[in-house]
Parts: structure tokens; sequence; C-alpha cells
């Protein structure tokens, strides 16, 4: 699925994409899955440049339920927009 960087909120301090699950309607992320995964791409609307991010792993809440899913760029996702090293996005579980 290709998302854009205006379907998220911009963190410029931590370099951080975030947005709830239910606002971008991503049901298949419900659960956990498997780190590494390419998980989804964000394409930036200003330039049609996309960048492919991977699944990294979910922060869990003290009663073990998912608080969010973690994804960083993938080596590829670089390669497509450069600006994008040392960002990170966010899909919270609301």
């Amino acid at each position: 699925m290709i998302y854009t960087t205006n379907q998220f909120a911009f963190d410029p301090q931590t370099r951080t994409f975030s947005q709830e699950a239910s606002t971008l309607n991503v049901k298949h992320l419900y659960g956990r899955l498997p780190s590494g995964v390419v998980g989804l791409q964000l394409k930036n609307p200003l330039t049609d440049e996309v960048a492919d991010f991977r699944y990294m792993g979910e922060d869990i809440d003290g009663e073990g339920d998912v608080e969010c899913w973690n994804f960083v760029p993938t080596i590829a996702g670089v390669q497509g927009m450069r600006d994008i090293v040392g960002y990170r996005l966010v899909i919270l579980n609301d």
C-alpha cells in the first residue's frame, strides 16, 4: 500500500511520521508481524518520490496490547528518497 506524507503527522525533531491505524484503514496490521517485512510505501506528493518502509516491531503496553507498529526505510527506500535516512514511521493502535 502506498501512503502519502501528507496522511501523517510529522515531528521534525524526532524525524517521525505518525498516524492512527483507523485513519489509515490498515486492518492488516492488527496482531504481530515478522520483523523486517516490507510493510508499506511512503510517497512525497511534492516530488513523487516513493520510499519502502520495513516493519521493525511493535511497542507493547503493560497489559500486553500493541501500542504501535514501528517502520524504518529500507535500503531501496533510502535510494528512492535520500532525505529520508534516519526517519521512522509509526502507526498507532487506536
